[in-house]
């Protein structure tokens, strides 16, 4: 054995397994709950340590939220990673999906020089970390010395993913991506050597059937135009969602992806969806060509693509190629028959439907500027193309939303004009579910409780997997008191959308279902969440004040109020009821009575 000297600080050349992981998305899980992501730091390097020393192995660090560990054996430390992984996934699957704490693990069999203390460095160090960076979150990647090492010894296989060019090593290294425990089909072109594989026919991938559709990148000669690639994904997902048995993530998480260079892969995992459509567009002198493919996340391999080469003019006929394709390719993944065939979405007017692309992404950043101008582009949609239900029903939307939010002159004469609008989307389409769905909220504020649930329901029949439909429907069930009905649906709208900007309103809302079921303690824990990601979201506070009021804590309530009014000094019980339209009149004396013992004056 090489033995170094330098001084009195003696060092020696090992030839180690070393395991290097770190958590991803990390400032995000810190930035929602940074108590509850510590604990899970801690439960998951407690989980790192049991799986390590049950290989003889040793950790030499837990810096941060990172873990690095050494093996005597490149099996033993493949060992371990794998097992780590699949009690990490089995402990994530009892969270809710934005709470999950996956770890990249990368895994390099080489020299390292180990010095007395225990520390190591090197480049056998330096290529595990580099692995690591290049894993998926809950994936393992390996070198090609380990591959060679341990294939035919574990129960796994590997997929060769190329030679990868890594920081600060001259050489390019070989990596392999390990999936433990079943021959899963390739990627086109990827190499796969397989070690003593079990059969596993039942196999049908992660989670429920699902599909992300992320934001075609989109470039062009034309500014006019850049808004064309949008609106057609946002058409994609509403067709889509039409389809029985199959979950669709909706626009505003897909969309936190737009204009970032990302892995498709990676993001069905994220999102938790086993189909992944991404495409680019390039429009050039009035010509379109798009590039589309439909990945399977739990093979990695490309289900369908195609290619599309067409004027402008053709583009309502292309969504609904595309659209019909990847309908049939999921039909016969999921294993049913689709429940409606694709409507032809055929906007009148090119022009209107960029202008409603612009407006919904308005909507999203729900500032009372960004609220009017989402209106007012409606309103021009409409002028443009008067016979379009979807221009009709987002105007409805619009104006619903600024009435609630106190943006508007009259808030009863938004909702008026609201209803209006809603109800000539329903006349034009009644087969359109975003125009029931914001014609059961507009039935809520008017306190006609019975029709917004028949509404609601019947939005959510029209699309199932339609994110808005679902959790409007929540909302409806909720000031209707059919609390326990509301919750499973609040779940299934955060399952389907799980980085949506818009995620405090659902959180705000499912705390008045934990209210009217007096579940107080599980109120407060939703609120902290909503005024963590939205400090200055009044709801947040006022609801709080009456959990902890609930609980028997007012000295924290009347903390909250507080908070609450320094954000709007015009706050009164009054107000705070105007926004919630309870049905049960006991429950919303109870919910006026704890704000008023809160501090929360009458008028």
């Amino acid at each position: 054995m090489a033995t170094l000297s330098a001084g009195s600080d003696a060092s020696r050349i090992r030839l180690l397994a070393v395991l290097a992981a770190d958590a991803s998305g990390y400032s995000r899980l810190m930035s929602l709950d940074d108590h509850g992501t510590v604990a899970m730091l801690d439960a998951s390097r407690a989980l790192f340590r049991a799986e390590i020393a049950q290989q003889a192995g040793r950790v030499i660090d837990m810096a941060g939220d990172s873990v690095l560990a050494v093996f005597d054996n490149a099996s033993a430390a493949v060992s371990a990673a794998m097992a780590i992984q699949l009690r990490l996934q089995a402990h994530g699957d009892t969270l809710p999906h934005d709470r999950r704490m996956h770890f990249r693990i990368g895994v390099h069999l080489g020299d390292v020089i180990e010095k007395d203390d225990g520390t190591v460095y090197g480049d056998g160090v330096n290529i595990a970390a580099r692995l690591q960076s290049l894993a998926l979150p809950g994936g393992v990647l390996v070198s090609d010395a380990v591959h060679g090492t341990v294939k035919g010894r574990l129960v796994a296989s590997f997929e060769d993913q190329g030679e990868q060019q890594v920081k600060n090593i001259t050489e390019p290294v070989r990596a392999y991506r390990v999936l433990p425990g079943a021959a899963l089909p390739p990627r086109p072109g990827a190499q796969r050597d397989v070690a003593v594989l079990p059969s596993d026919p039942g196999h049908d991938g992660p989670g429920k059937p699902g599909i992300a559709v992320l934001p075609f990148e989109q470039t062009g000669d034309s500014s006019e135009q850049a808004w064309v690639a949008d609106g057609l994904v946002d058409d994609i997902i509403c067709a889509l969602a039409t389809v029985q048995g199959l979950m669709v993530i909706a626009r505003s998480s897909t969309f936190t992806y737009k204009g970032r260079v990302v892995d498709a892969r990676a993001v069905g995992c994220e999102l938790g969806v086993r189909y992944v459509l991404e495409g680019n567009m390039r429009i050039v002198a009035q010509r379109m060509r798009l590039n589309v493919r439909l990945i399977d996340c739990s093979t990695q391999g490309t289900l369908w693509s195609e290619r599309f080469d067409a004027p402008i003019a053709q583009l309502f006929d292309i969504q609904d190629e595309i659209t019909a394709q990847v309908m049939n390719m999921v039909r016969a993944k999921v294993g049913q028959l689709l429940a409606h065939e694709s409507r032809r979405l055929r906007p009148q007017n090119l022009q209107s439907w960029q202008l409603r692309a612009q407006a919904l992404d308005h909507f999203y950043r729900w500032t009372r500027a960004d609220m009017l101008e989402a209106i007012a582009l409606s309103r021009r949609a409409i002028e443009l193309a008067p016979d379009e239900a979807e221009g009709h029903a987002g105007l409805a939307s619009f104006l619903w939303a600024a009435a609630l939010s106190g943006w508007m002159p009259s808030g009863s004469a938004a909702i008026d004009e609201a209803m209006q609008a809603a109800a000539r989307a329903v006349n034009l389409n009644e087969g359109l579910s975003g125009a029931q769905a914001v014609m059961s909220l507009l039935l809520v504020a008017l306190r006609r409780h019975d029709e917004a649930i028949v509404a609601a329901e019947r939005a959510c029949e029209l699309a199932p997997g339609n994110f808005d439909a679902i959790l409007r429907a929540a909302v409806v069930l909720t000031y209707a008191g059919h609390y326990e009905d509301a919750l499973p649906r609040f779940d299934l709208a955060l399952r389907m959308s799980p980085k949506d900007p818009l995620l405090y309103g659902a959180y705000q809302v499912r705390s008045v279902a934990l209210f009217g079921l007096q579940r107080y303690a599980d109120m407060v824990g939703s609120l902290q969440r909503v005024s963590r990601q939205l400090p200055q979201w009044v709801e947040a506070h006022t609801m709080m004040a009456a959990g902890f009021i609930g609980q028997g804590q007012p000295a924290q309530a009347a903390q909250a109020i507080a908070s609450a009014r320094k954000l709007d000094s015009r706050l009164t019980v009054r107000r705070v009821m105007r926004r919630h339209p309870l049905c049960i009149e006991a429950d919303a004396a109870r919910l006026a009575a704890f704000l008023r013992d809160a501090g929360l004056a009458d008028a």
